[in-house]
């Protein structure tokens, strides 16, 4: 039977459908066999001949952390910083879709033979000055950056650019808001908000913090390929980040002070960001990040309080004008803590974050009076304070009881010396208060130079203070120095004498004659000085503390307790005691009294004036020791300025907001007496003034005071410390010009 045409019409139309169907699965089966032989049975071999993708680490700084005073008070913090930073991918990018090409210019390299090659690089600086620069200058922000700086970021990253680039740090909000509004027309530029060191209280201890500097990223790749040269855990992690696939983004570091020696505990722990790469060099995406971690906080033994009232009491003598130059160090004399040190004058440490403009930064570097110079810690003729590690050493030569007549002079040899009276016949006790030259000329010698020199360095004196900041030993001159440093001198009475005064090239600092105080206050204990309480983490928990260690006690060193007794007495008298050469410190109080020594010394044309106490004086809770550069007499100036300082250290807190401090200035005025307010403090009605004045000695020629190393004129000229004081980061000098 012949099929109906409808019928072979569906049969032709099925037949065709089949067909069509049988060819569709026929070639996704062969495209199914193709992919499993590529990707499965023979993906090694297919995968050797295609360029992978890679990853680029990029290292991220990490936070600082803070440092306080001894009640967590903070004293450097970190607050936001408003910068702006380009993306020089982006930037290029859009450069090429816009121009067709991309400007170029000739660069020079250093090979390793040492010779300059030139090669053609992209004109990065030409790219950003059209693209960003102009535009910005159009909304009225004119910016100048370090274009060399800008051009080794570009060029020292793999593929170009992959780094952001920080162009400006330090904009104002209200700049920040505008570019927040306008940085979308700009390809390429992105606002950041980063940490950046603060001082909150201006110049407030600024010898003490010092500041940081931003990261240098040639001298820590420096640092790094010297620590990739050794072995261990920190050269295999230097060796990580100096292969091509891993970028070290430095962190910024402490410059001087504490910032400095506790670089390794402030530094936060870095964080990473590893960036994916394509085989033809262009990012795809990150692939991992971890957060950069926040450093330890340092809490100080430092008072915030305590070290107002001194740094005030430097700034407001002389009605407002200060002492232009001096310092001021406070201890604790039960355990040795340091709770104030100021030195005047000072800077202001928020003047270098982020960076110092050269037109200040040259204030600072002309100023005669030193502004970095820490006068705290320098070594200075201490004078007649250093009459009080002699009055002890005399327990080593049983020499205590030793009493003698003042006629105004004393003949040792050939040698005439002087004393600043005639104080006639006194002994150990009334020496000290009237500080006579002439007992200490025999006592010394009676003594004898090593037993001054053996309790001079328990004292503190000649000794590193082993403190976080820079600081330097002084010195006691003794006939084992003379002989390694001058053999053709010799040793005689009137050089012990001489020493037993403090004159000469004897040197100590203010911070080691406050020690002397703290160790006179607590009956012989020498405790280790401390700056730092402790290192912890944001949850306060200790990683590092530093209790107080008590080094020698003097009576175990063979010293009488009634030696000790009596100088204590001494230095009551010296302040409480009609005749005393510091009866301007005196404090008005039974509750209060003050024991200490003055001291005016020589050097060169000129004298400096000391003052050291203790008060309370039958339960010592704070030692004290001032300097007044260019000062007639301990009594008249230093002394003065103690009284001011503890007068407020023992007055209830009247506040606890602090103001931030603007620069101490220096000058190079000759201090007679120091006043307050226009107040002059003197001695009490009906009294002689008896504060002591320096006398001219003739001293041996090795230790004639005219241009010693120990002079704090040459010291303070020196060109070490002219050096040290004008040291600012080049990189951020060419910044700003």
């Amino acid at each position: 039977m012949t099929p109906t045409p409808d019928i072979a019409m569906v049969i032709q139309y099925r037949f065709r459908l089949y067909l069509v169907a049988l060819l569709l699965i026929g070639a996704f089966t062969g495209l199914l066999f193709r992919l499993w032989d590529v990707q499965i049975t023979n993906q090694t071999l297919y995968a050797a001949q295609v360029s992978p993708t890679r990853t680029i680490t990029v290292r991220m700084p990490g936070v600082r952390g803070e440092i306080c005073d001894r009640n967590g008070r903070t004293l450097v913090t970190n607050e936001f910083n408003y910068e702006i930073v380009l993306n020089l991918r982006v930037i290029v990018d859009d450069y090429r879709r816009r121009f067709g090409e991309l400007p170029t210019t000739k660069r020079r390299s250093q090979t390793r033979d040492g010779y300059s090659n030139a090669r053609t690089v992209t004109d990065i600086v030409k790219v950003v000055n059209e693209t960003v620069i102009a535009p910005l200058a159009a909304l009225g922000l004119t910016i100048k950056y370090p274009e060399k700086e800008l051009a080794n970021n570009y060029d020292f990253t793999r593929p170009p650019g992959l780094v952001p680039f920080s162009l400006y740090e330090g904009l104002t909000y209200e700049q920040y808001a505008l570019l927040s509004e306008q940085s979308h027309e700009i390809p390429g530029l992105q606002l950041s908000i980063s940490p950046v060191r603060k001082y909150v209280y201006g110049s407030f201890a600024s010898h003490i913090l010092g500041y940081v500097r931003e990261a240098d990223r040639t001298y820590d790749l420096e640092q790094l390929q010297r620590t990739a040269q050794g072995s261990g855990p920190e050269a295999e992690e230097a060796q990580k980040w100096l292969r091509r696939d891993h970028i070290y983004e430095p962190d910024p570091f402490g410059f001087v002070g504490l910032e400095k020696s506790m670089d390794k505990y402030l530094k936060g722990r870095a964080g990473l960001r590893e960036h994916l790469i394509n085989q033809k060099g262009v990012y795809v995406r990150d692939t991992r990040f971890e957060e950069p971690q926040r450093g330890f906080d340092v809490d100080l033994t430092i008072d915030l309080r305590a070290q107002y009232i001194v740094e005030s009491a430097l700034r407001q003598a002389n009605n407002g004008r200060g002492v232009g130059r001096g310092a001021a160090v406070l201890i604790d004399p039960r355990n040795g803590a340091i709770r104030a040190m100021a030195s005047a004058p000072s800077y202001d440490p928020n003047k270098f974050i982020p960076f110092i403009t050269p037109d200040e930064y040259q204030v600072y570097r002309l100023d005669e009076s030193r502004v970095f110079f820490n006068r705290a810690v320098q070594v200075y003729d201490p004078g007649s304070v250093f009459k009080i590690p002699v009055a002890v050493a005399g327990s080593l030569a049983n020499a205590q009881g030793m009493t003698t007549v003042c006629t105004g002079a004393v003949t040792l040899g050939s040698q005439r010396m002087k004393c600043m009276g005639h104080h006639g016949h006194i002994g150990l006790q009334r020496s000290l208060m009237k500080s006579c030259n002439s007992f200490y000329y025999r006592y010394g010698n009676k003594v004898g130079i090593d037993n001054i020199l053996k309790v001079a360095n328990l004292f503190g004196i000649g000794v590193d203070p082993n403190l976080p900041i820079s600081t330097k030993p002084g010195l006691v001159p003794n006939p084992r120095w003379l002989q390694e440093n001058r053999s053709a001198e010799r040793w005689t009475q009137a050089s012990t004498a001489f020493v037993s005064i403090g004159q000469g090239r004897v040197s100590a600092s203010p911070l080691q004659m406050a020690q002397v105080a703290a160790i006179a206050a607590n009956g012989g204990l020498c405790y280790q000085l401390r700056m730092v309480e402790r290192v912890r983490d944001a949850s306060s928990i200790p990683y590092r503390e530093m209790k107080p260690d008590l080094k020698h006690d003097l009576v175990k060193e063979g010293i009488s307790r009634e030696v000790i007794d009596t100088v204590r007495q001494g230095m009551y008298d010296v302040v409480n005691k009609e005749g005393g050469t510091a009866r301007r410190a005196r404090i008005d109080s039974d509750d209060i009294k003050v024991a200490g020594k003055t001291g005016t010394a020589q050097y060169g044309t000129g004298t400096h004036a000391w003052f050291i106490c203790f008060a309370p004086y039958d339960d010592p809770q704070y030692a004290l020791a001032v300097f007044v550069e260019d000062a007639e007499s301990g009594g008249r100036v230093a002394a003065p300025i103690a009284k001011r300082i503890l007068e407020e250290l023992f007055r209830p807190p009247s506040y606890n907001k602090f103001p931030v401090l603007a620069d101490a200035k220096g000058h190079f005025d000759v201090h007679s007496e120091t006043t307050f307010q226009g107040e002059l403090w003197t001695v009490p009605e009906g009294e002689s003034d008896t504060a002591d004045i320096a006398v001219t000695v003739d001293a041996p020629e090795f230790l004639d005071t005219q241009g010693t190393s120990n002079s704090p004129q040459e010291n303070s000229q020196s060109p070490n410390v002219r050096e040290k004081a004008s040291i600012v980061p080049s990189k951020r000098r060419d910044r700003d010009q």
